[in-house]
């Protein structure tokens, strides 16, 4: 079940507008963990004026906080059936989520979070279902921030950086 992509186009247009960066998190050796880092990764050679990924691995708070809004990629636990995609506006996050300071939305503007609920937890790949979500996030991501580009174009990624 994917879940809000409509939605979802909606607020990364209203978004563009400012400009955003999406911080993907999580691990990416440790099966749908790594979503986040997945999404990021995969779009990361897409660079605007208004528009840059990172994948921040598992800890956001050795990201140096942008000064653009943030989007938020990573999976999350919540009452919801696995493989769903979860997107909030303006998520607080408590202070377990960053081990070493203030929590992440008091040191970065955080307007959405692009969320997995997780069908498989441990080491190993991200299951199919997750892979099926990111590449759904990933074509909506892609298709707002190219909309009326003249010229542009994503040029994915080549050769090692492929793999991760």
């Amino acid at each position: 079940m994917i879940g809000p992509l409509e939605p979802l186009r909606d607020y990364l247009r209203e978004l563009l507008g400012e400009g955003f960066v999406l911080v993907g998190l999580g691990n990416p050796l440790a099966a749908d963990d790594g979503f986040g880092h997945w999404v990021a990764r995969r779009l990361s050679p897409l660079k605007t004026h208004k528009f840059k990924a990172v994948a921040a691995g598992v800890w956001l708070e050795r990201l140096r906080p942008p000064s653009e809004p943030v989007v938020l990629v990573d999976t999350v636990c919540v009452d919801r059936e696995p493989g769903t995609l979860v997107v909030v506006e303006k998520p607080k996050l408590g202070p377990d989520r960053g081990s070493h300071g203030l929590p992440p939305d008091e040191m970065m503007d955080i307007r959405l979070l692009i969320g997995l609920v997780p069908v498989k937890l441990g080491f190993g790949p991200m299951s199919p279902e997750a892979k099926s979500v990111a590449d759904a996030v990933v074509r909506v991501v892609k298709d707002v921030v190219l909309e009326g580009t003249e010229g542009l174009t994503d040029k994915g990624l080549r050769g090692s950086a492929a793999l991760y």
